[in-house]
């Protein structure tokens, strides 16, 4: 099977390597899935600059999104059969911890990531747990809704377990989201709207500013994370969803209102900041730490999806081969949504 490796942390064309490799084998409980689409995530950025948290595990294979056919079955689950078409949770718990019994899956302390953990879908063939996979009905495989679902599992579960199960999103809550043109902004802009609350969009291009208002976004507030200020942004928030952190952390208190929930879930301008603790307790505002999200909540806005109830947004299907040009297109910030690797 052909994969797309990361040979050593670097640039895009130093560190990507097309190599050929023999394909995985399903062990009880698994299934070896052919991979047919793929979604590009920032974590992979991340894993190929060489983030310290990958430091010496090289080489890997990074890929959390991943749609494709059951090509062999270790066992049996529910209704899934060889030859069936399935959508891949992007995590999941070993399913015997108090945590996982509870329903907080993504607090095991075994919980793996796909593309992370274990050998992820930039590569022709996986193996992951049966539990991991959701069959896709027979009446919903398209190409299109292919490509679609395969830019869902990581960014929207992260999303709906932020925005639903942590914040408790009303109709009529006012979310405002930094960054809001990346994956994960725009799953959270589909997903307020879906809950009817209304949304301040945040981007950095003026470019992505038409972009942001196609997706439903009530308003859309354009600058740099240094320029922006509470007086600038014009107005306070019950929830602010926060993946940039040094750089934005504080403006967030800042917007929220008394009583206000910031979801946080990302590092990307850096990960020390100083905090005034009062504001906390004074505003009563709440601090939810995301990762990721639990399998029940990968079906439910999988299903959500299938009842075409909301759409991702695609900026761009590539095949494998040209994951360099990928990555390079997604570090230079020119993508509003999600681009999709073909294999």
């Amino acid at each position: 099977m052909r994969v797309a490796l990361i040979e050593k942390p670097g640039e895009p064309e130093e560190a990507f390597k097309i190599v050929e490799k023999e394909d995985p084998v399903p062990k009880k409980d698994e299934a070896l899935i052919k991979v047919l689409y793929c979604g590009i995530n920032h974590l992979d950025l991340w894993q190929r600059r060489g983030s310290r948290i990958f430091a010496e595990q090289y080489p890997r294979i990074p890929g959390s999104d991943a749609v494709g056919i059951v090509e062999k079955i270790g066992g049996s689950y529910g209704d899934v059969r060889e030859g069936d078409y399935v959508v891949i949770a992007p995590g999941w718990g070993d399913g015997i911890c108090m945590r996982c019994l509870v329903g907080k899956e993504d607090e095991c302390e075994n919980y793996k990531v796909l593309g992370y953990h274990v050998p992820g879908c930039y590569a022709e063939k996986i193996v992951v747990p049966l539990k991991a996979l959701y069959k896709i009905p027979e009446k919903k495989i398209s190409e299109k809704n292919l490509i679609e679902l395969a830019a869902i599992p990581l960014t929207f579960t992260t999303a709906f377990h932020g925005l639903v199960t942590k914040a408790e999103i009303s109709p009529g809550d006012k979310v405002f989201i930094w960054s809001a043109s990346g994956g994960v902004g725009v799953a959270s802009i589909k997903i307020s709207k879906l809950y009817n609350a209304y949304v301040v969009a945040h981007t950095r291009s003026k470019e992505k500013a038409d972009v942001l208002k196609e997706l439903s976004a009530d308003k859309v507030v354009v600058g740099e994370y240094e320029d922006l200020n509470k007086e600038k942004i014009g107005e306070e928030f019950d929830i602010v969803v926060d993946y940039i952190g040094a750089k934005t952390f504080n403006k967030s208190i800042e917007i929220l209102r008394r009583g206000g929930k910031l979801i946080f879930f990302g590092v990307t301008s850096g990960y020390e900041t100083t905090l005034n603790l009062r504001i906390l307790y004074t505003k009563r505002i709440s601090i939810h730490n995301i990762y990721i999200g639990s399998r029940w909540e990968f079906i439910k806005i999988i299903d959500l999806y299938l009842r075409d109830m909301y759409k991702p947004y695609i900026f761009k299907v590539l095949p494998l081969e040209q994951v360099v040009e990928a990555h390079k297109i997604l570090e230079k910030g020119l993508v509003a949504g999600k681009i999709i690797l073909r294999h």
